[in-house]
């Protein structure tokens, strides 16, 4: 093993044993190339590919500490709620509701929803916590709209509480297919400001069109991810 493994090896053991939790800083260049008798390029080398899996964020002129541990997102494997998937992982996750209300189709979202511009929609604006401290940082910012004709309800649901996707089902209007794309977005000051980012950070940007088992489109959404929280599991067999 190289020296600069046995360092990032170190490192990497003082993160799993609790020594080194989210947040701290990671002893110095100076003190690991003193401990394990090196050059600091050596030490450097080390940080770069732990900077790089994203284990630590080095800051000039402060240090190297240790990075958030991204939350696993499988919104591109499954057809689930964001409440399912995250109780899978144990936690206990947490929706404010920004804004439920009905409004006038604009023309890029009537396409979405193969839909005459000026049509009624339900338009659900969500913030996702992983948590359920809604103090913290927001996991997802989530904006979905419905043709108002196929589900009138929803205007008087406590989406609070209630899944969207398990509210649809239970008026026989389950989501058996969905197409989403993903792509990387910067955070303009109105996003940033609900998902408490720096404007102009990086965010996943993932739109959404799900249809039920006849065929017809039943939501199209708009949802946000924080680069630095969140990663995606795309699996793909053959």
């Amino acid at each position: 093993m190289h020296r600069y493994e046995e360092i990032e090896a170190y490192v990497m053991d003082m993160i799993r044993n609790g020594t080194l939790k989210e947040g701290d800083q990671i002893p110095r260049e100076t003190e690991l190339a003193e401990l394990f008798h090196t050059s600091r390029p050596t030490v450097r080398q080390a940080l770069s590919k732990l900077t790089l899996n994203g284990t630590i964020n080095r800051i000039k002129g402060k240090g190297s500490f240790v990075q958030h541990t991204k939350l696993e997102q499988e919104y591109t494997r499954f057809i689930s709620s964001y409440r399912a998937e995250l109780q899978k992982k144990g936690l206990n996750p947490r929706t404010i509701v920004v804004n439920l209300e009905e409004i006038s189709a604009s023309e890029p979202v009537a396409h979405k929803l193969n839909l005459e511009e000026g049509a009624p929609v339900i338009k659900l604006c969500r913030l996702r916590f992983a948590g359920d401290d809604t103090a913290k940082r927001p996991a997802v910012l989530t904006t979905v709209y419905i043709p108002k004709a196929m589900c009138p309800q929803l205007l008087e649901i406590d989406f609070q509480s209630a899944s969207l996707y398990e509210t649809l089902e239970s008026f026989g209007l389950a989501v058996t297919h969905v197409l989403r794309e993903i792509e990387i977005r910067t955070a303009v000051p109105k996003i940033s400001r609900r998902l408490m980012v720096k404007d102009f950070s990086p965010l996943f940007f993932i739109s959404s069109i799900g249809r039920i088992a006849d065929g017809r489109v039943i939501e199209y959404s708009e949802s946000y991810y924080p680069a630095d929280t969140s990663k995606f599991i795309v699996e793909i067999t053959r």
